[in-house]
């Protein structure tokens, strides 16, 4: 299994994903989440904290043909403060496997698009397993389909809607967290086990 995390400077985004399915979808405060990477058994997987792109400091240099000069954009308090906390689970993983993976790698592997945004991750993911609510046939205590007796839809199956088993209840960032699982999962967790499965071989 693999738990995929999201960090954030006060609360981070958790999923636990076995390649078939998620276990467990949940979001705690980065203190509760170092007690559940201390306690947790298998691979975990960190999104990576990136610095901001340097800027221009005068770009009317550029218009004017000198050389514009750059400076590094300030890193926000929040971000920093979520760098440190990236630390503090790694050092609660001490042990193991612990993987960092960057946000462009999850865009590429997801979407295969490096300028991917969130909302595109969730929908390709979407469209790998299907919609997160799926329609489920209503059963009886003994497991027989619930008939509908009368009315204009008499004879057919009463449905309702169900959680994709896949899925889970995910909401909101543990999408991004299930996109750092998936991509940690199929670009390093597979290959090894295709690597152990075939050396076990020979």
């Amino acid at each position: 299994m693999i738990l995929g995390i999201d960090p954030g400077n006060e609360v981070s985004h958790g999923i636990v994903w076995d390649g078939n399915r998620v276990i467990e979808a949940f979001s705690l405060t980065n203190e509760e989440m170092r007690h559940y990477v201390q306690m947790f058994e298998g691979v975990i997987a960190i999104e990576k904290v990136t610095p901001s792109k340097p800027r221009m400091f005068n770009p009317k240099k550029k218009a004017e043909g000198q050389e514009p000069q750059m400076i590094p954009a300030p890193m926000p308090q929040s971000v920093l403060d979520t760098a440190v906390w990236i630390g503090r689970f790694i050092e609660c993983a001490r042990g193991k496997q612990v993987h960092l993976i960057k946000r462009k790698d999850v865009r590429q592997q997801i979407c295969q698009h490096g300028g991917a945004k969130d909302a595109d991750i969730r929908r390709a993911i979407i469209d790998r397993y299907g919609e997160p609510m799926v329609w489920q046939e209503m059963k009886d205590g003994d497991g027989n389909t619930i008939v509908k007796k009368s009315g204009p839809e008499k004879g057919q199956s009463k449905r309702e809607h169900v959680y994709n088993p896949i899925y889970g209840q995910i909401v909101g960032d543990q999408w991004q967290a299930f996109g750092v699982a998936l991509t940690a999962w199929e670009t390093i967790i597979k290959p090894e086990m295709s690597y152990l499965k075939q050396r076990k071989g020979e």
